[in-house]
């Protein structure tokens, strides 16, 4: 499909031209009777109308609010569409911007112009996107049309900017376990692997690669300086301390008090170069960035998962433990301990390099047993981890399962609450609350004991590594073939040794923790997504509006001058076969899912419709269908379902790419914000006109908003709210779905698809909840600018509605009875209404 978008101009001329415009001249209205000139439902006029060449410019705006193209492709081509014409060329700049995607490396910044001559409507741009073979999940980059460029035309008041989303087409953290993660076993792959591909995964950031080196560094500087320290405190000890002659060998007395300043201050300048260092690794960025990519590719994934991703999830409690929780144990127990390793292991090749040269440097005899002892050192312990390790795990384990018993009752007490104090369980779920804690608490008691035996034994050896050395060292001493201050240092050497390898082994079991809560991380952010079927869906919709781009360019003279043929061409569905639920099983639909039919519908832009029918029969799904909550099967879409003969259930299904489609929900949903935010939520620039208090309060005013919410709405206008979370328990369930609504018709979109908008609501109030729809279409929004040239910059609006209120039927323009078998349209009678039953509006 992407090459046909990139190619496809020379094919589509001959095959889709007469196509294309024969969508644009046929009337969605054919065979509809009962629409007069003076009835306020009747369709508006299907022809182009004509702009005013003295106060309106032809509109140029992308083709699609979003476009989504896999990183391997290597190039994504835009459309961008001249609404009108007036028989003039239109020229235009276009540039791209950063947002987290970044030019140079995830895509090429490119800018130029955009020339219509005066018959096209369309235009294409190709950008460059660079791959790489490194996880980074989705990355967006924008593409904006500049203003102050455009000769002969205006850009569109929402579509001047588009987002490109660049799918990474590899899995966290790296593509080397890639069949065992996908399939759900990344546990088998076992957690030093998975660790080793974490660590590698972040080294490929420039960020994180940096900052590590530098960590590096500065662990191997305190090495450094430990072994300074340790060398300094021979030669305080043996020639500055306790040194038997005060003169050098030419007689002059030595100067000892200078010595022990010159000691001091450069151990004061070390000091303060580690106090500088030690506060700016705080700014090299490593575990900052290394959380941002977990979080933000665990809630990006989250918000492109599948309905059978999501259905997966078992509950919220877990998934927000894995974006909180479970990141920060895994940087800070896991990655950071892996740089901890790293200094450690340096500080033991210094140590034994030490020991191997101090006797020589100061004088004293050279003896192999702390040699032999370091070599022996880690053998012992390896041994110990070995034995101990089968332990641990399952005690780790078995913390882990019993900590997640409580997220899952906590969050089923959580989203149960008024259950469960309906039905007078609080007792029951106290009883198993305090069950499921004490058996974390014994779990948790077992890894302490296991935990703290593990540091014991390394505390033993250390304790007979050094009783060895003190009586075969401390023999030499006696003996005059070893200096006191050697003897006390290699002591201290020898000491630290055993305490270096047990943080060596307490970090690498800190590292091992992680790993369930990386397999945890693993498993979601590489969880089916639908962003391929989003792409394949887009782009079968753009490459239907290119085919209708030259059906307009090549009958361009029987276009009325000024026009806008996009506005004319209708939203439709045929033949489509869409399955809802579960997955499929054995090929075939189980008694989980839903098979919905929908033979024909035709929606042409600028119209109400109401979708009426018997409870069950969907069409509550044909509203997510056409809302894009729900994704209709495409061609390369592992989507496509099959009936029960084996036939493919695609069809057809159309709403144009420039639409702004918005879903609605029956039920209200709220962002844990205030009052205006969420009301403001549906529009990109909450600071633009169509935002204002004075707009929101004309919209709900129209809405017949209660005096309760214009009151809250003015107290946090004027910031008099203490809490700005209060408005959500201090509203009734009618109040909160019309600010619902509301919320909907503020954000202007072309087309806006409501589930029951007046469920809740009086007859007075769903009164003028239909009044403020049918407004909002005749009108191209609501409570906008009114003028004839401001309209006409707007495109056609569009409401799609199910209801329960037959007054919605008698102001609608079309309305379709959805049944078990399919859809069709319902005519009006004699008596110019609609024939529909009772029953049908439920």
């Amino acid at each position: 499909l992407e090459k046909a978008l990139i190619r496809g101009r020379a094919s589509a001329k001959e095959t889709a031209a007469a196509e294309g415009f024969a969508l644009l001249t046929q009337s969605s209205w054919s065979g509809n009777e009962g629409f007069g000139d003076g009835d306020p439902t009747s369709p508006p006029e299907t022809q182009c109308s004509v702009l005013s060449k003295d106060n309106n410019l032809p509109v140029v705006q992308f083709s699609s609010q979003k476009y989504f193209c896999v990183e391997s492709e290597n190039q994504i081509t835009l459309e961008v569409l001249r609404l009108q014409t007036n028989g003039k060329s239109s020229r235009i700049k276009w540039t791209t911007k950063d947002h987290t995607a970044v030019s140079g490396l995830n895509y090429v910044a490119a800018s130029g112009f955009l020339e219509f001559g005066p018959d096209e409507f369309e235009k294409q741009l190709h950008l460059k996107i660079i791959d790489d073979v490194n996880w980074g999940g989705m990355l967006e980059f924008h593409v904006l049309l500049e203003p102050e460029t455009a000769d002969n035309c205006t850009i569109g008041e929402y579509l001047h900017t588009s987002r490109v989303q660049r799918i990474d087409d590899e899995i966290f953290p790296t593509d080397k376990y890639r069949e065992q993660i996908l399939s759900g076993h990344a546990h088998e792959v076992g957690a030093i692997h998975l660790l080793i591909e974490y660590f590698r995964m972040n080294m490929t950031d420039p960020t994180i690669r940096k900052g590590t080196f530098k960590l590096f560094a500065l662990g191997q500087f305190r090495n450094v300086l430990y072994i300074t320290t340790l060398c300094t405190n021979i030669f305080l000890v043996d020639s500055v301390l306790v040194r038997a002659e005060k003169f050098d060998e030419e007689g002059k007395p030595l100067n000892q008090l200078s010595t022990l300043f010159a000691i001091v201050g450069v151990s004061v300048v070390s000091t303060g170069m580690l106090h500088y260092l030690d506060r700016m690794k705080f700014t090299w960025g490593v575990a900052g960035k290394s959380r941002m990519k977990l979080m933000c590719g665990l809630a990006e994934a989250f918000l492109n998962y599948t309905d059978t991703s999501r259905n997966k999830v078992a509950n919220s409690g877990e998934l927000m433990t894995a974006m909180s929780a479970d990141t920060d144990l895994l940087i800070k127990a896991g990655y950071m301990s892996f740089i901890e390793i790293v200094q450690l292991l340096g500080k033991v090749v210094m140590c034994i390099a030490f020991q191997a040269s101090a006797p020589r440097i100061f004088g004293a005899s050279k003896t192999t047993l702390t040699s032999v002892q370091m070599a022996l050192f880690p053998v012992f312990m390896a041994i110990i981890i070995s034995a101990r390790l089968k332990v641990t795990k399952e005690v780790l384990e078995r913390r882990i399962e019993k900590h997640r018993a409580i997220q899952n009752n906590v969050a089923d007490v959580v989203s149960n609450f008024r259950l469960i104090a309906d039905y007078g369980r609080r007792w029951d779920y106290m009883k198993k609350h305090e069950s499921v804690v004490a058996e974390y608490s014994a779990s948790d008691r077992d890894v302490l004991l296991t935990l703290e035996n593990n540091r014991y034994y390394v505390r033993w050896l250390t304790c007979i590594f050094l009783g060895i050395f003190v009586v075969v060292a401390g023999t030499d001493v006696i003996d005059g073939h070893m200096s006191t201050g050697v003897f006390l240092t290699c002591l201290r050497v020898l000491s630290s040794f055993g305490s270096i390898w047990a943080q060596i082994y307490t970090a690498c079991l800190n590292a091992l923790n992680t790993a369930p809560s990386l397999e945890r991380i693993i498993k979601y952010i590489n969880m089916e997504s639908d962003s391929l079927d989003r792409m394949a869906w887009g782009r079968e919709q753009r490459l239907r509006n290119l085919s209708l781009s030259e059906g307009f360019r090549k009958n361009a003279s029987s276009l009325s001058a000024g026009g806008s043929p996009f506005d004319t061409v209708s939203i439709e569905i045929k033949m489509l076969t869409v399955v809802l639920g579960r997955e499929l099983v054995g090929g075939k639909p189980n008694f989980l899912q839903t098979v919905l039919a929908y033979k024909h519908l035709c929606i042409q832009q600028g119209t109400l419709v109401s979708l009426v029918g018997h409870s069950g029969h969907g069409k509550s799904s044909l509203l997510r269908l056409l809302g894009g909550a729900v994704l209709p099967p495409t061609r390369d879409s592992k989507l496509t379902p099959r009936t029960e003969d084996g036939q493919s259930g695609q069809g057809s299904y159309f709403v144009p790419s420039h639409l702004r489609v918005l879903h609605c929900t029956a039920e209200p949903m709220f962002i844990r914000r205030g009052l205006l935010a969420n009301l403001r939520f549906g529009h990109k620039s909450p600071d633009s006109d169509d935002c204002s208090v004075e707009r929101i309060k004309q919209v709900l005013e129209k809405l017949g908003a209660s005096a309760k919410v214009l009151l809250l709405l003015d107290h946090e206008n004027q910031n008099e709210m203490q809490d700005p979370l209060v408005w959500q328990h201090a509203l009734s369930s009618s109040d909160k779905q019309l600010l619902h609504v509301a919320r909907a018709l503020i954000s202007n979109p072309d087309v806006i698809c409501l589930h029951k908008p007046t469920l809740y609501q009086s007859n007075k109030v769903a009164h003028k909840v239909f009044s403020a729809l049918r407004e909002f279409v005749d009108q191209r929004g609501l409570c906008v600018s009114a003028s004839d040239n401001d309209k006409m910059k707007r495109r056609p609006t569009t409401c799609i509605m199910t209801c329960t209120k037959t007054e919605a039927i008698e102001i609608s323009n079309e309305v379709y009875k959805v049944y078990a078998g399919g859809i069709e349209r319902v005519k009006k009678g004699e008596d110019g209404h609609f024939q529909i039953s009772a029953e049908d509006l439920h």
